[in-house]
């Protein structure tokens, strides 16, 4: 009998609660509709944003490559020969030939002076040799090989020479061009 009681009084109890939980329900669904436009407007709003702050990422880049293109082109040091420019969005990598030591530290010279750059690192600097041919018989006559990259003013880690790049799908090229 006292089992009786408590499941009678528990079936009241818990349709008590269904009526009140159909009532909460009817009176929330008027705000489905506006609740879901705000959800849809938060999204359109953050991807804008996202689109925007990539955007002037790639302006940022196109603009150094241009202000770099027209650096290179005017008082380039004699016996220097750009051989590779790779602009990836907050980075900068240059491959050349020089023709001596003075001819390869006045082109490092010349890109540490370059409006926007805050540090050059040399990744390569050495004498070019034929190939297959040792070390001990390259001679004063070959180039230099030169690799730098530039970190540009604005970009919160200053990369170390030699240091591990990120992963290919970490960056994206913005522009390459080989000569």
């Amino acid at each position: 009998m006292c089992a009786l009681c408590l499941l009678l009084w528990q079936h009241v109890e818990r349709s008590g609660l269904d009526a009140r939980r159909e009532a909460l329900v009817r009176s929330l669904a008027h705000w489905q509709a506006p609740l879901a436009e705000a959800q849809r407007l938060t999204r359109e709003s953050d991807a804008r944003l996202a689109a925007e702050q990539l955007a002037r990422r790639h302006a940022r880049a196109t603009a150094r490559f241009f202000a770099l293109a027209d650096a290179l082109a005017s008082n380039v040091p004699p016996g220097i020969g750009l051989q590779q420019l790779s602009q990836f969005a907050d980075e900068t990598d240059l491959l050349a030939s020089a023709a001596d030591e003075s001819a390869a530290a006045a082109w490092l010279g010349r890109l540490r002076t370059l409006p926007g750059v805050e540090a050059v690192s040399v990744r390569e600097l050495k004498r070019a040799t034929p190939g297959g041919a040792a070390r001990e018989s390259a001679h004063d006559g070959e180039p230099i090989r030169v690799a730098a990259h530039l970190v540009w003013q604005g970009v919160g880690v200053v990369a170390k020479a030699g240091a591990p790049r990120a992963p290919n799908g970490a960056r994206e090229p913005a522009a390459k061009e080989v000569k």
